[in-house]
């Protein structure tokens, strides 16, 4: 006589057919701990930064004042998309000052102080998506996003486009 329980358990102890469903049952579980914990990682690796690896050559990056002075501080580039705004706004910066933006941004990157929070392969290489902090002249700091390239068949980043976080509560 049975006590009455007909789980995944159930059965004689021995029999082929009882050891054949809990073999499928533990293969079940496995795979989807496996599938969960997968994830869990992947999504803490992307969180911190710090797991993520230094940018090759980062002591050699070349930060070019032109994508300040005629992209992200002009106003009258149809293509900045409102970064000169927002960067005068937020910090202060305007192209007047872009070669102070351009030192601060570049020391940073060059002293290795930072790692990429994001590294992705695009077309025309590998970018490396940093988070600098700067303080601008009208005294407030805020995070600048900053996108530098290593182009496929060189060795040396790039920046290709810097922006103001739209984050909020960047001592506002």
């Amino acid at each position: 006589m049975g006590s009455g329980y007909k789980g995944p358990y159930s059965g004689t102890i021995g029999s082929d057919t009882n050891n054949k469903q809990r073999k499928e049952l533990i293969e079940n579980l496995l795979t989807d701990l496996v599938a969960i914990i997968s994830q869990k990682v992947i999504e803490e690796f992307k969180n911190h930064s710090s797991l993520l690896q230094q940018m090759p050559n980062y002591d050699k990056s070349i930060t070019p004042i032109e994508k300040f002075i005629k992209y992200s501080l002009d106003p009258t580039n149809p293509n900045n998309h409102g970064k000169a705004e927002a960067y005068k706004r937020g910090l202060g910066f305007d192209k007047s000052n872009a070669e102070t933006l351009r030192n601060l941004i570049h020391q940073e990157i060059i002293s290795g102080k930072y790692k990429p929070y994001d590294i992705e392969k695009g077309k025309g290489g590998i970018k490396y998506k940093y988070k600098i902090p700067v303080t601008g002249p009208n005294g407030k700091t805020k995070n600048v996003i900053v996108v530098y390239q290593i182009d496929y068949g060189k060795n040396n980043p790039r920046m290709i486009t810097n922006y103001l976080d739209k984050e909020r509560n960047q001592n506002d």
